[in-house]
């Protein structure tokens, strides 16, 4: 039932239940959302993170990259989240935590599908360094728009397979 609450399946009387089907609407919705979200989170962390945060960010890029180097995509997949929930808790802002905690599922699946498009692992990683470089920077509006760019340049190739999918 709590699934079902969450979108993530769908129950049909008389059939049983079934995963919910990854539509480009879903994409589209959990990628702009997560980008208003991290966007405004990224900005008001460039202000609010200290040298211990920027080293915890980098060992998570590094992790993610090991990951990668490994072939383990389950593991660059944690690190990934963990980047983003750690920039989140860093926005200080428990509103914004609480909103983006509840949409946890499927940024996880969202985050799953967007990650098994992309042929080369290493990408996932090396894709966060612009993100960290303008929080390092401690420029809210660059690690705002570098963190959106970061989320939105993953959609295009799921709305692409997507749509082929749909299609056929």
């Amino acid at each position: 039932m709590q699934l079902e609450r969450e979108g993530l399946v769908v129950r049909a009387p008389n059939r049983g239940t079934f995963v919910a089907e990854l539509t480009e609407k879903m994409v589209r919705e959990v990628s702009s959302l997560r980008g208003l979200l991290e966007g405004y989170a990224a900005g008001r962390a460039a202000r609010r993170l200290t040298e211990a945060d920027f080293t915890h960010l980098e060992a998570l890029i590094k992790e993610m990259s090991a990951a990668a180097e490994a072939g383990n995509f389950s593991h660059v997949l944690e690190c990934d989240y963990a980047f983003h929930r750690y920039v989140i808790h860093a926005a200080g802002h428990d509103l914004l935590e609480e909103v983006w905690a509840n949409t946890d599922k499927k940024i996880r699946v969202y985050l799953s599908a967007t990650n098994l498009m992309r042929t080369d692992l290493q990408s996932i990683a090396e894709s966060h360094k612009a993100t960290l470089e303008a929080l390092r920077a401690r420029d809210p509006e660059r690690a705002k728009r570098a963190t959106t760019k970061h989320i939105h340049e993953s959609l295009d190739p799921l709305v692409t397979r997507i749509l082929s999918t749909i299609r056929k």
